[in-house]
């Protein structure tokens, strides 16, 4: 059964044919350096942390805190961060944050204990909160609309290069004494050139226009399109604007607009699977999980360094195919290949506890703690295997005699019953698996990087209509925020034997993923190939796109460009 055909005019001034203009580069890569943080901030803790856990002696709980503390605050500036946007404009807000990255650079430079560490995390925090609001907003108003989704990928490549480059600090610094106080602190270099970039780059030219400055409003848009005419984009935008009040738009405005709580339903939605399948548990404590399948803490820093990387050829993929292929189909691909990942992941994890020597618990009084441990689901568990054992705090496994004893701080048996080179606490042989494990995280990281790593960011900074811009990407970006810290602060404990172990985990991950792919493929338009203003028909009750639509982009000669062109496909129910 064939959809009706859903007609939009496309003048010639939006044919694809404009170029990428010097000055258009420059305002994307200076508001992608608030991205290069993100991913610096969020991805340095995952080498840092094992040696901060061992100088400052941290409890899981304590890890948990450091890691989450970061991911709280920019919920919260998240949250308040678009009131600011909307009132002050979009520039002002990445000024601050790129205030915010330096100050809690500085801080966490020169931490000395827990207390100092939280604190500036929680900086940071904040401007990790407000770059990653603003930045893709202020690049989608300045961007041209064919360019739009390679300039929002290119924000996320920014952020998967910093979460690289994190990976190769921890790694290079790994062996030097205090060495995480400098893979914290030199995030203050990117900072401050950000800073002095927005010194002198210009504000959004949709912001400056519904805020009434129309001459410096088109005076910017001449320099980001490299022309002396932009009097068609201005007028679209003048339509748009007729229609909104954005100077008084707020919650209570957005609760009886239905296009945009159809809007924001779906760009909260994408929001909570980009976290919820598990991404950030793979950021932040990917040397961990190395470290959890046998690797030695140096080995497990590195990886987790190079693992980054594969993130960035999948955006890089994702950075060709976008426009090409549209968000839609990149989103469910990339969702469908993760769930795959997850799968694989797992039952790596899962073959190690089956291939595992055997072991027998200690009998000394001491020994308790590695003899059995209670899970929340299946009560008193024995430890029989060096595998379970080795999961175990301050425990570790005799390989002459298989046994599991209680491990003393030096890294040996606690009552000097097994030899050193008998003794082991973070590997039991298993190494192709542990091998394994590495294949499947790349795996992984590839295919998120292909399109759950960039769309949700970039079809947030596209859906909202002018009025709705700032509020519904703060909301989306906080819900974004909110399944960070839920999925980082519980990873650890939910991973623990004592209640899903790392199989668990990430077969968890791998079922909210398989529930995301069968939601979005229900309810998610696509987006390419159409102006922002074109975008808020696709969320009214008139112009909503229905099951089967075809778009069809009417050029201003009359001659039709079939939505296939620009894979313009609006398959399944529309949104609500």
């Amino acid at each position: 059964m064939h959809g009706t055909d859903i007609y939009i005019d496309l003048d010639d001034s939006r044919d694809g044919n404009e170029e990428m203009t010097p000055y258009v580069i420059l305002m994307t890569m200076a508001a992608a350096c608030g991205g290069f943080l993100f991913g610096y901030d969020t991805g340095v803790v995952s080498g840092a942390m094992l040696k901060i856990q061992s100088e400052l002696d941290l409890t899981n709980v304590q890890e948990e805190v450091v890691v989450s503390s970061t991911i709280a605050a920019a919920v919260l500036s998240a949250a308040f961060g678009g009131k600011f946007s909307q009132k002050y404009g979009r520039r002002p807000v990445l000024l601050f944050a790129a205030f915010t990255f330096s100050l809690g650079a500085f801080v966490l430079g020169f931490a000395q204990n827990y207390q100092s560490l939280v604190f500036g995390r929680l900086i940071v925090g904040l401007g990790i909160g407000l770059a990653s609001l603003t930045s893709p907003v202020y690049i989608a108003e300045a961007a041209p609309i064919h360019l739009r989704g390679k300039l929002l990928t290119l924000n996320t490549l920014l952020i998967t290069c910093g979460q690289f480059v994190a990976g190769m600090i921890d790694g290079i610094l790994s062996e030097k004494e205090g060495g995480w106080r400098w893979m914290l602190g030199l995030s203050g270099i990117p900072a401050v050139l950000m800073g002095l970039a927005f010194i002198f780059l210009p504000e959004s030219p949709r912001w400056l226009f519904y805020n009434g400055n129309l001459v410096k409003a088109e005076n910017v848009l001449k320099k980001i399109r490299g022309k002396s005419d932009v009097s068609d984009e201005i007028e679209d935008i003048s339509k748009a604007k007729n229609k909104d009040d954005s100077q008084n738009y707020g919650v209570k405005d957005l609760v009886k607009d239905k296009p945009v709580i159809k809007a924001l339903m779906l760009g909260c939605g994408l929001q909570a699977v980009n976290q919820l399948v598990g991404i950030n548990t793979v950021m932040y404590y990917s040397a961990t999980i190395y470290s959890m399948a046998g690797f030695s803490e140096s080995a497990s820093i590195w990886l987790a360094g190079f693992t980054a990387l594969a993130q960035s050829l999948g955006v890089v993929s994702g950075l060709i195919l976008i426009e090409k292929k549209g968000r839609r189909f990149l989103i469910l691909v990339s969702l469908f290949l993760v769930t795959l990942s997850l799968i694989s992941l797992g039952l790596s994890f899962y073959l190690q506890q089956m291939f595992s020597p055997y072991a027998v618990p200690g009998t000394d009084a001491i020994d308790e703690k590695c003899s059995y441990f209670d899970n929340v689901f299946s009560g008193e568990v024995v430890v029989d295997s060096c595998f379970l054992c080795l999961q175990l705090d301050k425990c570790g496994y005799c390989r002459d005699t298989q046994t599991c004893w209680a491990a003393s701080d030096g890294g040996s048996d606690v009552l000097g019953r097994c030899s050193d080179s008998m003794w082991e606490e973070t590997s039991c042989g298993n190494g192709l698996l542990g091998w394994l494990a590495v294949l499947c995280m790349v795996a992984y990281l590839l295919f998120f990087g292909i399109g759950l790593s960039s769309i949700p960011w970039t079809v947030n900074a596209e859906i909202y209509p002018q009025r709705a811009r700032s509020l519904g990407t703060s909301i989306a970006t906080s819900v974004n925020w909110a399944g960070n810290v839920i999925v980082s602060a519980t990873f650890l404990s939910i991973a623990s034997p004592s209640v899903l172990s790392e199989c668990g985990a990430f077969w968890l991950y791998a079922a909210i993923a398989v529930l995301s792919w069968i939601w979005i493929s229900s309810v998610m338009p696509e987006t390419a190939g159409l102006s922002l203003e074109e975008i808020e028909t696709l969320f009214t009750d008139k112009e909503s796109v229905k099951s089967g639509d075809t778009v069809r982009l009417q050029t201003e000669n009359g001659s039709e460009q079939d939505g296939n062109a620009y894979k313009n496909q609006a398959k399944g129910p529309h949104l609500f």
